[in-house]
């Protein structure tokens, strides 16, 4: 392939992610929008409810009827959205393998072996399934979301509030309105951009280690948010000896901290959508001569 058809492949593949990213974040909606119906019809309508208003019972019979409503949510919405998630990973060391399949001269790496690589990384077991304590169950532990939950509606029990003030309360409590992000949200705003891209970028960095490669390019395309650190590398090309300095950056902002910040996975920051996809030498001399002299 010429270097400007890498350079195409590459943005397509960026691209790809991106689709993938606005999907996921869909699905994040919907399984809000449904863990806000089951706690209404498991939860809220088998309160007792008398004159329009919900009587305050806190005894363990409602505890149960909370932990059974919210099992229903992990056991049906939220084990589909996480084998939806466990595809969405099959399909980013899909589109890896097919880049440097096309890309990277000698490739001569077994798909398998690298799956079974990340699987063990993440925490997924052959059937799919995610490993308990393993980092995608961490990654999509819900508790936090069940805590938060759990004490509205009981402090909207103490309350005696109103069933449709209730009702809608939780609604909006769990899935957000306009201009505001529910409990939800809040929770798996991160987790789309963050966690894919930089399953995207150590996908890359792990073929990269095995093909012996040292350059790459930075792609993504830019949006209205975009942050300087990314405008002013975005579709250009550099050496990993380049990146190294890139802690160093003072427009390096959106990070924890410069001490753990690693160019490979955090690329630009929070909710960065650039790629590092790792090119030949010749193709990133051909792109940026003036790598040769270094």
């Amino acid at each position: 392939m010429t270097p400007e058809e890498i350079q195409r492949l590459s943005y397509q593949k960026a691209v790809k992610l991106e689709k993938l990213i606005d999907e996921v974040e869909k699905r994040i909606d919907k399984a809000s929008t449904q863990l806000s119906k089951i706690m209404l019809k498991h939860f809220l309508q088998k309160l007792t409810i008398e004159q329009g208003k919900v009587i305050a019972q806190f005894n363990q019979q409602t505890v149960l009827l909370f932990n059974k409503a919210f099992k229903i949510y992990q056991e049906t919405t939220k084990a589909s959205l996480v084998k939806y998630i466990v595809g969405d990973i099959n399909t980013i060391l899909n589109e890896n393998d097919n880049y440097y399949r096309k890309t990277a001269p000698g490739y001569d790496i077994d798909k398998s072996d690298m799956k079974a690589l990340l699987d063990r990384r993440l925490g997924i077991a052959k059937d799919g399934t995610l490993l308990k304590n393993g980092y995608m169950s961490g990654l999509l532990d819900d508790s936090a979301i069940r805590a938060e939950v759990q004490r509205f509606v009981f402090k909207e029990i103490f309350k005696a509030s109103g069933f449709e003030a209730f009702k809608e309360g939780l609604r909006q409590f769990i899935e957000g309105e306009k201009g505001k992000y529910g409990a939800f949200q809040r929770y798996y705003r991160g987790f789309s951009y963050d966690a894919y891209a930089q399953l995207n970028s150590f996908t890359s960095g792990e073929y990269a280690n095995r093909l012996g490669m040292h350059h790459f390019i930075y792609n993504g395309g830019l949006i209205e948010t975009s942050r300087k650190f990314c405008i002013e590398r975005n579709g250009n090309v550099y050496s990993t000896e380049e990146a190294e300095e890139w802690k160093n950056d003072k427009d390096l902002e959106a990070i924890e901290s410069r001490e753990s910040y690693n160019w490979l996975i955090d690329r630009g920051g929070y909710n960065c959508r650039h790629s590092i996809d790792f090119i030949a030498p010749e193709i990133a001399y051909a792109l940026r001569p003036e790598l040769k002299d270094e």
